[in-house]
Parts: structure tokens; sequence; C-alpha cells
């Protein structure tokens, strides 16, 4: 702010000595390096923001990268098995409740799934981000957001919001159900809805 303050004093001062100019030309290529340093800390900045907010390209595989980069509030992926679906939805769910502080809800087919889920939560955090984080039913994270996991009883989700993430959604007993009370947990309009699922005889 001063430099510029003294650019414009200099660039309206009447009769410039040899001196002004020479001031004028220094001052300016100052100011030029600092906002290109500005910009390079800008650039800097946004690449470790992105650095933090997405895994590492070295294991991502194509299909994965489109799914994190999908902003939809309701997204549904048919899947293959041991495709690395459950643990996108865990690192996800983990990386965006501690930089936006949002709840989350696992809804899965069965105990052992959801404990899979809080498995990979749970290494993700230990891994990435250096923190042992507990809980079995709810983890309840430093910042205050809260990852809640529920199989199969829908009933047992009522209370709760935030983003609601389905695994193995076609095997749920009472799916529409389940759907239903999904939108009443993420009520707030922006709040998403991310369903999984591989292929049964049921869909």
């Amino acid at each position: 702010a001063r430099l510029e303050a003294a650019i414009a004093a200099l660039t309206d001062k009447p009769n410039k000595s040899d001196k002004d100019w020479r001031d004028l030309d220094r001052y300016s290529r100052n100011l030029a390096q600092l906002r290109k340093g500005d910009g390079r800390r800008a650039e800097r900045v946004e690449r470790e923001r992105k650095s933090n907010e997405q895994p590492k390209d070295s294991w991502l595989f194509a299909y994965q990268r489109r799914f994190l980069e999908d902003k939809s509030l309701l997204r549904i992926v048919k899947k293959a098995r041991q495709v690395g679906f459950t643990l996108m939805i865990a690192w996800e769910g983990l990386t965006d409740a501690l930089n936006r502080g949002r709840d989350k809800s696992y809804i899965s087919a069965s105990f052992r799934q959801t404990r899979q889920i809080n498995r990979y939560i749970k290494q993700i955090a230990r891994n990435r981000y250096d923190m042992k984080l507990r809980g079995s039913e709810v983890i309840k994270l430093p910042n205050g957001a809260e990852i809640n996991f529920f199989a199969s009883n829908e009933a047992t989700a009522q209370g709760v919001s935030g983003d609601v993430y389905f695994d193995e959604f076609s095997w749920l007993r009472r799916a529409r159900e389940h759907y239903e009370n999904a939108g009443a947990i993420a009520t707030q309009k922006d709040y998403r809805i991310t369903i999984t699922s591989t292929p049964s005889v049921h869909s």
C-alpha cells in the first residue's frame, strides 16, 4: 500500500527530477515483484488446498478421480466388487468433515460393512492426519463434527443431519424407506446423498 501511494504521488508530481524518475522506476519494479510474489504464494496455497482435499494421484484411477470431482448433491454409483469405492467414500467423508465440520452418516446393509468403513476412516485419520480416532457407532472429530454409522434398521438413523453415504444400497432391506429417511437427514439444501452398490437380486 505504501509503495502504491508513493508511485501515485510521484506520478502526479509535476516537473519530476531525475531522482524522481529513478525512484518511480525502482518503486514500480519493486511493486511488480511483490505482486508476482503474491501470485506465486496464492498459487502455492491453492496447490496445498487441492492436495489436502484429494488423495495423491498416484493411487487414483480415473473413475475414482471423476467420483471425487463430482459435486452433485445426489450421486448414484453402480459398482463392481473390490474397486475401492468403500475406501473412497470413507476418505471423502472424513476429509470433508475435518475441513468443513459437516456431519456424516454411513448406512450399510450389515454391521460388518459399517465396521469396514469405520476402520477405513480410522486408518486414513492415522496415516494421513496423524490422528487417533475412537468410536464404533459414532466418531467425534476434534472440530465437533460427527461421523455416524448405521446398519439395516432405518429407524436408528433418526435425529441426525448431514451428508449421507449408502454403501451396498441394493442389499438393504426396505431400501425405499432408507432413501426417504436419508432425505430427512440431508434436509439442508447443500447436504449430499451418495449411493453406491453392487448389483443384487433385488436391483
